[in-house]
C-alpha cells in the first residue's frame, strides 16, 4: 500500500558498492529521495509506504497522561541534545563537468542557535552528484539547515502495551510532574511477553529554534 508520487531521479542511481546494504536499505534510501517515510507494516502486515508527514500534523494515534487510570511508570527519561546544532550549512553538487555549493548562513542574534549567539561556525556539508543551479542549491541549503537546527528530543518511559500504537505513530503525552508534554513520534517499542505486557517505549520530538 502507497501513496501515490510523480517523483524521478534526476540521474542514475547505483547500489550495491556497499556488501552490507540491504534490499530494505535501497527501498528506504528512494522513500527518503521521494519524500517518503521509512517503509513499515501495520498489524495485518501489510507494507506501507506513505509520505513523510511531521509528527505535529499527524492524527494522533494515542493520549498518554498523568492522573487517575494513568497507564505511565512515574520513572521518564527526558533527552535533547543541541550542542551540534549547524548554523551553516553547505550543498554540494558536483558533476564530471562542475560544481556548484549552496550556502545557508544563521547570523541572527535572534536565534538561539546562530553564529552571533554561540560565538563559533558548526558546519554539515551535504553532498549530491546532479547538477542544479546557484539559486536551486542555496534553496536546497536554507531548507537543510531548518532541518538541521532541529534537536532531537528523546523519552523514554515503560508504559501499557496499547494494540492500537505502533512505530511511527503520533502520541499526545502530558506529563507535568517530569515537564513533559507536547505531540511525539513512537520511535521504538521493546514489549514484555509476560501477564503486565509492559512496555519499553521511545517517545521522539523535533524541538526547532
Amino acid at each position: 500500500m502507497a501513496d501515490p508520487s510523480t517523483f524521478c531521479l534526476s540521474q542514475v542511481r547505483s547500489y550495491g558498492l556497499d556488501e552490507d546494504q540491504s534490499k530494505l536499505d535501497v527501498i528506504n534510501d528512494l522513500l527518503d529521495l521521494a519524500g517518503f517515510s521509512a517503509a513499515r507494516c501495520d498489524a495485518m502486515g501489510n507494507l506501507l509506504m506513505r509520505r513523510y508527514v511531521e509528527p505535529g500534523e499527524r492524527q494522533i494515534a494515542a493520549t498518554y497522561s498523568q492522573g487517575p487510570g494513568s497507564t505511565m511508570h512515574r520513572e521518564v527519561t527526558d533527552e535533547a541534545d543541541g550542542s551540534e546544532v549547524a548554523n551553516i550549512v553547505l550543498a554540494v553538487y558536483s558533476t564530471q563537468d562542475a560544481t556548484v555549493v549552496g550556502t545557508a548562513v544563521d547570523d541572527s542574534p535572534t536565534s538561539r542557535w546562530s553564529t552571533v549567539a554561540r560565538g563559533r561556525r558548526i558546519v554539515k556539508r551535504y553532498r549530491y552528484t546532479e547538477l542544479v543551479s546557484q539559486a536551486e542549491a542555496d534553496a536546497k541549503a536554507q531548507s537543510l539547515l531548518a532541518t538541521a537546527q532541529s534537536v532531537v528530543r528523546h523519552v523514554r518511559q515503560s508504559v501499557a502495551f496499547r494494540p492500537d500504537v505502533t512505530i511511527g505513530d503520533s502520541i499526545a503525552l502530558d506529563y507535568p510532574d517530569a515537564g513533559v508534554s507536547g505531540t511525539f513520534a513512537v520511535r521504538s517499542q521493546s514489549i514484555a511477553l509476560d501477564g503486565a505486557m509492559q512496555e519499553q517505549a521511545d517517545f521522539r520530538a523535533y524541538v526547532r529554534r
